[in-house]
C-alpha cells in the first residue's frame, strides 16, 4: 500500500498521523524479512503504547 493510500485510510478512519524523521529514516532502511534494529525498539515502543492508548485492544499482559 503506498504512503498515500496510508494516509487517505488514516483521514477516513480519523487517525491521526504523525511525522518522526528518525523513525522514517530507520524504517526506511528496514527490509522485509530483517530483524527491526535495535536503536528502533524504543520508538516502536511508543507507538505500540500510543496505539494501545488510543484503540485499548492492546492486551498488556502478552
Amino acid at each position: 500500500m503506498s504512503s498515500t493510500k496510508i494516509e487517505v485510510q488514516a483521514e477516513l478512519s480519523d487517525i491521526p498521523l504523525v511525522q518522526d524523521p528518525v523513525l522514517t529514516a530507520i524504517a526506511g532502511n528496514v527490509h522485509e524479512a530483517s530483524d527491526i534494529p535495535e536503536t528502533a525498539y524504543s520508538l516502536i515502543a511508543e507507538v505500540l503504547s500510543y496505539l494501545n492508548l488510543v484503540d485499548g485492544s492492546i492486551d498488556s499482559n502478552e
